[in-house]
């Protein structure tokens, strides 16, 4: 559909909690095209949140399908109204962001999730994964409850700026 401007951290969108979707129409199918067309042009982007380019509806994509460390692929995830409803393995992981474009951070995450979603027509799934994959999934599941990386880093000696690891 389109390609949309990625907003930056200090924009209040970006801490606002995304409101659960009750339609599954045209205008949300549009929304989720435009979370993956923006997605795929943007250089080492895994995923996206809807607020992160300004639309406060509970929905995310995310495709790990080019990434390095990459241990379990379930193919393009569109979630909608998505909550993880169960964790298991602490660790600490560097992870960046679109909205953060010039920093990197450790960030403590778990290893293995399960999802509960629904698709975009409203079907309810789920989905257990692990990995940069499930990594991918908590990182966007903060975006939708007002969160960036920023706010999960472990200690502030564990902020990088980007530049150091290109």
């Amino acid at each position: 559909m389109a390609v949309r401007e990625v907003i930056g951290v200090g924009d209040h969108r970006l801490s606002s909690r995304a409101r659960r979707v009750e339609a599954f129409d045209s205008d949300l199918k549009e929304l989720l095209a435009d979370l993956i067309d923006t997605m795929r042009v943007s250089p080492g982007c895994v995923g996206l949140a809807a607020n992160q380019i300004g639309d406060d509806r509970s929905v995310f994509v995310i495709d790990v399908a080019n990434a390095r460390r990459v241990k379990t692929y379930s193919g393009l995830i569109v979630a909608v109204n998505p909550e993880i409803v169960s964790l298991d393995g602490l660790v600490e992981l560097r992870e960046g962001c679109m909205s953060v474009p010039d920093f990197t951070g450790a960030v403590p995450r778990y290893q293995s999730l399960v999802l509960a979603a629904e698709d975009e027509d409203g079907v309810p799934f789920k989905l257990a994964t692990d990995g940069f994959e499930a990594q991918a999934i908590q990182h966007e599941c903060d975006h939708l409850l007002g969160f960036t990386f920023l706010d999960r880093i472990a200690a502030p000696s564990k902020m990088f700026s980007r530049k150091r690891y290109l």
